[in-house]
């Protein structure tokens, strides 16, 4: 191989070496933001990803702990009211449907994301369009 080649491949499986790596690490950059929001929903996770946002002092976290608990419970009942409006809309929506789709038009309605109790997860596209069509 003359030098020429040499250089058009190295340059070829660097250029391939660094796609992968970004792959990768745009991958683990997505989860830790899912995580990030997963830590939200649990109980004591506002205070927690506030804290970790904020980075407070010994001094300042003795100020932020009341502050903080007091709007984790307003955005706890906020988020909860929310759910149980989207769930009652639901529940009229699968109510109206019913006695237009067919069986099998409303068990895959029923399977769908949009169908689930609580907040929906987050679905790739692709994996979103084959739980509403499996063909």
């Amino acid at each position: 191989m003359n030098t020429k080649m040499k250089s058009i491949s190295a340059l070829i499986f660097m250029l391939l070496l660094g796609g992968v790596i970004g792959f990768f690490l745009k991958s683990i950059l997505i989860q830790q933001d899912f995580k990030r929001i997963h830590e939200l929903r649990n109980p004591g996770g506002f205070e927690v990803v506030a804290k970790d946002i904020i980075k407070p002092t010994p001094e300042q976290n003795k100020k932020l702990d009341p502050i903080l608990s007091k709007h984790k419970e307003n955005y706890g009942n906020l988020r909860r009211s929310i759910w149980s409006e989207f769930e009652s809309l639901r529940d009229s929506l699968n109510n109206d449907l019913k006695d237009i789709l067919t069986d099998e038009q409303m068990e895959r309605w029923q399977k769908s994301f949009l169908n689930k109790p609580g907040p929906p997860d987050f679905i790739h596209p692709k994996k979103r369009k084959q739980r509403l069509d499996p063909r």
